[in-house]
């Protein structure tokens, strides 16, 4: 269902405060619930539950999407500004505790690109869902995580540790615009 159809149908404009939606979703339910036709004829029990399901559905995809203006014309996840940067500053804390622990036995940038190539690609997955971003992420970890076993550090492993919980994180930010592309 389009944010179009599903605010056309429950009489709201897009884009429209939660509250009005959930108002207007409560007065089609109500009107539409299948629990009011209980010993109706079929057809008028089947015609309601359909229109019930769809009343549900629209104020899902009201309360959970938005438009993307000039882009592909379609709607994307709402997701918490609040809630990516802060597994982003997780991962930049996790990054700068195993960096700055650890000895630089493949050369001092390189610890530092590792973790902009892991950082970097899961914010893009975060925000377009696209596997390519998702796997160079898991290729980046493993290689992180490859080179903290052989040179073993208290930090390395702190920081590796630390990560864990931001990158699932943004892999299920990633996820959930994937269901929507």
């Amino acid at each position: 269902m389009t944010p179009e159809a599903a605010a056309q149908l429950l009489g709201v404009p897009i884009g429209a405060p939660r509250r009005a939606i959930e108002a207007a979703y409560r007065a089609k339910a109500r009107a539409t619930h299948p629990d009011r036709f209980v010993g109706q004829p079929k057809d008028l029990a089947a015609a309601a539950t359909k229109e019930f399901i769809a009343v549900a559905t629209a104020r899902d995809v009201l309360l959970n999407l938005e438009i993307v203006p000039l882009s592909t014309g379609r709607p994307v996840p709402r997701r918490s500004p609040l809630l990516l940067w802060t597994w982003v500053g997780i991962l930049v804390v996790a990054a700068f505790l195993s960096i700055y622990a650890s000895s630089f036995p493949l050369g001092v940038a390189e610890p530092f690109v590792r973790f902009a190539v892991i950082i970097g690609s899961l914010i893009a997955y975060a925000f377009t869902g696209m596997r390519a971003w998702m796997v160079l992420a898991i290729v980046a970890l493993a290689a992180t995580a490859m080179i903290t076993i052989v040179f073993t550090s208290i930090g390395s492993l702190l920081g590796m540790l630390i990560m864990v919980a931001p990158v699932f994180g943004l892999m299920l930010m990633g996820v959930e615009t994937a269901k929507y592309r």
